[in-house]
């Protein structure tokens, strides 16, 4: 489930809530004076998501890609492999879209 919390023309903040269990990880999306848009995802408890703030990041970065004067960053082993380390378990690369990345 998500909620936007707020939204104006230059920044949102939703919140998403798992199913499962009910925790709640906040994303904020801002665009900023040189037209970069700054997100963050975060989970409240802990610091291990186990990759799911990752695969929400990506997932949107896919879908802005699609439009034509976009160019999104994925997180990826690549580009964050402390992150990938503490958060997989393994030596894969973090979910994207439902799945696990080999790269």
């Amino acid at each position: 489930m998500l909620q936007v919390i707020k939204s104006l023309p230059d920044y949102v903040y939703v919140q998403f809530e798992s199913g499962k269990r009910g925790y709640v990880d906040d994303f904020e999306a801002a665009i900023v004076d040189d037209g970069k848009v700054l997100v963050r995802s975060s989970s409240r408890l802990g610091y291990l998501d186990f990759g799911v703030n990752a695969k929400r990041i990506n997932y949107i970065a896919a879908q802005l890609n699609e439009y034509e004067g976009w160019q999104c960053a994925t997180i990826s082993k690549k580009t964050h492999p402390e992150y990938v380390a503490q958060n997989s378990g393994r030596e894969k690369d973090v979910p994207q879209q439902g799945t696990w990345l080999t790269e």
